[in-house]
């Protein structure tokens, strides 16, 4: 290829980056959104458990006050027909034990009503958020997407004046998108992607003959050095 070729390549590959950085803004939007939807959905299931548990723990507690209220009956009428029976102090046991129990259930209903109060107004926090900056995320992307669509026609117009037999070579390089761009260059004899060496002919025959030569590891295409310095 001529040097000229190159610096075309060398004008893609700013090109190819501005769209990257371009499409990255769009996507910026897309995880803003996104994150905000997860918590909300987190959220949801959150409260959805608490609201199950709230209904468990009011039926343990439903159930345990019929529990305590047979065990008192049963108490009331041992103590005015058997005084003496030994039952009295097992039944006494047990009403106390149902009264701890229904203690700590109605600490844990309180616990869950203030939960669900904190899932509720988290959600209408979260979910009036999500409208207000839907509209300016839906702006911010068609901005960004209407200029990595200007920058494709620009990089197609380039692409279109290299030669015809290289454009085959560009289009699969284009199609890896391989992060940052597809072309590279030579630092200290290595790929300044993957610093993967590169032999001093390799070197002399992309900077001199400007030869196509790919990067053996990462496959980016190198760019002699006075394309790039041009």
């Amino acid at each position: 290829m001529s040097r000229e070729a190159f610096q075309k390549l060398r004008e893609i590959d700013s090109l190819l980056k501005m769209k990257i950085k371009a499409l990255a803004l769009v996507s910026e939007q897309d995880d803003r959104l996104s994150r905000l939807q997860s918590q909300k959905t987190d959220r949801l299931e959150q409260k959805d458990q608490d609201k199950k548990l709230y209904t468990q723990t009011q039926q343990n507690l439903f159930e345990m006050e019929k529990k305590l209220k047979t065990a008192s009956q049963q108490k009331e009428r041992l103590e005015q027909y058997s005084p003496d029976d030994p039952k009295l102090k097992e039944l006494a046991q047990t009403i106390e034990e149902l009264e701890m129990q229904g203690l700590d259930f109605i600490t844990a209903i309180d616990e869950i009503e203030l939960r669900l109060k904190d899932h509720d107004t988290f959600l209408t926090g979260v979910t009036k958020t999500i409208e207000e900056i839907t509209g300016e995320a839906i702006l911010i992307k068609q901005k960004h997407q209407q200029e990595a669509d200007n920058l494709t026609l620009r990089i197609n117009l380039c692409t279109e004046e290299l030669p015809s037999q290289f454009q085959q070579t560009l289009t699969r390089l284009i199609s890896k998108n391989l992060p940052q761009a597809p072309f590279t260059t030579i630092h200290n004899q290595a790929c300044y992607f993957c610093r993967s060496s590169v032999s001093k002919i390799e070197e002399s025959e992309i900077d001199t003959k400007f030869a196509i030569i790919h990067c053996k590891q990462c496959g980016r295409l190198f760019l002699p050095y006075t394309a790039v310095h041009a």
